[in-house]
């Protein structure tokens, strides 16, 4: 049997704010109700999830689509023609991009 798993999440910008109160008051109940349970916490005012736009997830169908898992690699298979979704294949390479962490 799994135990069961509480991700609490704190995304106001109020440190004090009523949200995180309540979230908090929960957590307390929750951990005290299952005391073998698994309880992990976010703050995502304190620790942001990033952005991710257009450019970011063609990096990564670049990456799946030649096989990258290191992101040292991607700018391999510049200048050939890389296979993506349907109707979308491209001879174009990012120049002034990051390499993500991971896709």
């Amino acid at each position: 049997m799994t135990k069961p798993h509480l991700l609490h999440l704190d995304a106001s910008a109020r440190r004090n704010g009523h949200s995180r109160t309540l979230s908090a008051r929960y957590a307390e109940a929750w951990r005290a109700a299952h005391p073998d349970g698994r309880y992990t916490y976010r703050d995502l005012v304190a620790a942001p999830v990033p952005f991710i736009d257009e450019a970011w997830t063609e990096i990564c169908d670049h990456a799946l689509a030649n096989g990258i898992t290191d992101p040292r690699r991607l700018p391999e298979g510049c200048g050939r023609r890389r296979s993506g979704p349907p109707g979308r294949s491209s001879s174009r390479c990012w120049p002034s991009w990051s390499a993500p962490t991971r896709c």
